[in-house]
């Protein structure tokens, strides 16, 4: 089928599935928990779910036989520029399910766990939460003490998760477990799924300041974990860990799905209503005459990205600064020094303390510095540097935070 032809079977059939209620910007009360215990407050929000599930347009590239809707990357674009056209909302508001584990499934799954696991995922059948963080074990990761001990065709799992994201309205969990106390700690991690409904697993919210509570403390006592769900191979579940966590930056530019698998923007927000225009001067700096520049236009979007300044105080302590989610990158600059902006991300440093930066107009822009670290938090970030470029003393910088994941942040206040 030519592009062409696609688009107007797509078009003539959006026209003729989508709700006109999904055609509006969906208010913050109707956004959907999708799951077992799914609560839809606007009934055409299950309606337009199950339409587009059924046409396999939840997850437009993932393969057919999985739930998805096989489509090229071409298609999808032009599926989205049609989804655009009459501002519908996304029908499916997947979360980690479509933006991480079911990426990680189709790269280290089985050909059972695909099809298991991934057709409820394009479903909204099931609501999947993150087993990764412990009391103990945030910034140092591999240190994590959740164990798993064979029972059978099972696990039994014991241990304690915090900061697990919606794991009080989720349905299972990708979790990480150790399996092998005596070898190094990257080496004897295993990454396992396994449903929360279940009498050995207790979820308790954290009640944040604003009264939210994104974020949950979830507890194992002999939680029961199939061996047949162990994705990848028993103790190097650190592999997958940290490839899973590549799928979800993927989903921040509103891509949810990762791995090819397409998306549409997170909430009927419409762009093409949202023009603004930027006039430059004559100033040499920004506008020579024949010089070519590279230009950075960014909106500040709660719960996804949050722009700034903070003061530097010289010291290794140094300040912390507050953006309500867990950034993914961080961009800034010195207001006062001038210089390039630098790029810190969690891509190239998993763990803290973050020492690896981009400069973009260096020609040796990449690279690690003693004194330019800075720890990537649940909540913001934390300068640990004297440098210039991060923490002169008395110097003022400019940044720009995005989230690792504006669905699974976005009610941290």
């Amino acid at each position: 089928m030519s592009l062409e032809d696609f688009r107007a079977e797509s078009r003539e059939w959006l026209e003729e599935n989508c709700p006109e209620s999904m055609r509006t910007p969906m208010p913050g009360d109707e956004t959907p928990n999708p799951g077992r215990r799914a609560n839809f407050k606007n009934p055409d929000t299950k309606v337009w779910l199950d339409r587009m599930a059924e046409k396999g347009w939840t997850v437009p590239q993932w393969p057919k036989e999985y739930g998805g809707g096989g489509l090229s990357i071409d298609e999808n674009r032009v599926l989205n520029e049609e989804m655009r056209r009459i501002k519908a909302r996304t029908p499916l508001f997947g979360g980690m399910g479509t933006s991480m584990i079911g990426p990680a499934l189709l790269e280290f799954g089985t050909e059972e766990q695909k099809k298991e696991h991934l057709p409820r995922i394009c479903s909204g059948e099931i609501w999947w939460c993150q087993g990764y963080s412990e009391p103990n074990s945030g910034s140092d990761l591999a240190s994590l003490q959740t164990k798993a001990v064979v029972d059978g065709d099972e696990y039994i799992v014991n241990g304690q998760k915090i900061w697990t994201s919606g794991a009080d309205h989720a349905d299972w969990i990708f979790c990480l477990v150790r399996t092998d106390p005596d070898a190094p700690k990257h080496d004897g991690i295993t990454f396992v799924l396994f449903d929360m409904d279940q009498p050995g697993v207790e979820v308790k919210p954290i009640k944040l300041i604003s009264g939210l509570s994104p974020f949950c403390e979830t507890f194992f006592t002999d939680a029961r974990a199939q061996r047949k769900n162990v994705i990848g191979e028993v103790n190097r579940g650190w592999t997958v860990a940290k490839r899973l966590l590549q799928y979800e930056r993927t989903s921040i530019g509103g891509g949810m799905g990762g791995a090819g698998g397409g998306g549409y923007g997170s909430s009927g927000y419409d762009a093409t209503n949202s023009h603004s225009r930027t006039q430059l001067g004559n100033d040499g700096g920004i506008c020579g005459n024949g010089t070519r520049y590279a230009m950075f236009a960014w909106a500040q979007v709660d719960g996804f990205s949050r722009m700034g300044k903070y003061a530097a105080n010289g010291n290794y302590n140094g300040p912390f600064v507050y953006c309500g989610f867990r950034p993914a990158m961080i961009f800034m600059t010195s207001r006062n020094n001038g210089g390039s902006w630098a790029l810190y991300d969690t891509t190239r440093d998993v763990e803290n303390e973050t020492d690896h930066y981009l400069h973009f107009n260096e020609t040796q822009g990449d690279g690690s510095h003693s004194s330019l670290k800075m720890d990537i938090l649940s909540n913001g970030f934390k300068v640990r540097a004297t440098h210039q470029h991060l923490n002169n003393d008395g110097d003022v910088y400019h940044y720009v935070a995005f989230a690792e994941s504006h669905i699974k942040y976005a009610n941290a206040r």
